[in-house]
């Protein structure tokens, strides 16, 4: 493998935020790493609001056919994994570059 292998736009989380990010960059052909450990933070919640053609969706539906919508594009891979930590990044949303350490637990 080289260095190259290893370049993703890597997203951590995938939420809304996070799932919206990959359907961006997979629209670009960007290669995505979207990683997910599968805990919705509003798992209380009855509605998703402000969605457009799903407005009071339930948020696991939402993620789901968000998620089925990403499985189009060949360049997004989904990882059901938490991120524990990270370093060399300089923000949420960063293109990663080896050689870069990532934490991950995995289940």
């Amino acid at each position: 493998m080289n260095k190259t292998d290893f370049q993703y736009d890597t997203i951590p989380g995938g939420g809304p935020a996070g799932l919206s990010a990959a359907l961006m960059l997979g629209r670009r052909r960007r290669k995505v790493l979207l990683c997910n450990a599968g805990k919705l933070r509003n798992a209380r919640t009855l509605a998703t609001y402000s969605f457009f053609t799903n407005d009071g969706i339930k948020p696991a539906e939402l993620i789901r056919i968000a998620r089925e919508q990403l499985s189009r594009y060949e360049t997004v891979e989904l990882l059901d994994i938490e991120v524990k930590s990270a370093n060399g990044l300089n923000s949420v949303l960063t293109r990663l570059n080896y050689p870069l350490k990532i934490i991950f637990d995995f289940r």
